[in-house]
């Protein structure tokens, strides 16, 4: 947390406020889909995912 300056219309004074650091993040999604094809016709399909989060 993060105090930052705030003025408060009420009173007219400025007082703290703690603000929330975002920090970077990093999202990877690899699809892996598999076709089963028997005679030039797809007979199945399956496809899976994976997602992978990094906080830098």
């Amino acid at each position: 947390m993060e105090e930052i300056p705030f003025f408060d219309p009420i009173t007219g004074e400025y007082r703290p406020m703690l603000e929330p650091v975002l920090t970077p993040e990093t999202s990877t999604l690899i699809v892996e889909t598999q076709f089963l094809v028997y005679q030039d016709t797809v007979v199945s399909w399956k496809s899976k995912g994976e997602l992978d989060k990094t906080y830098n």
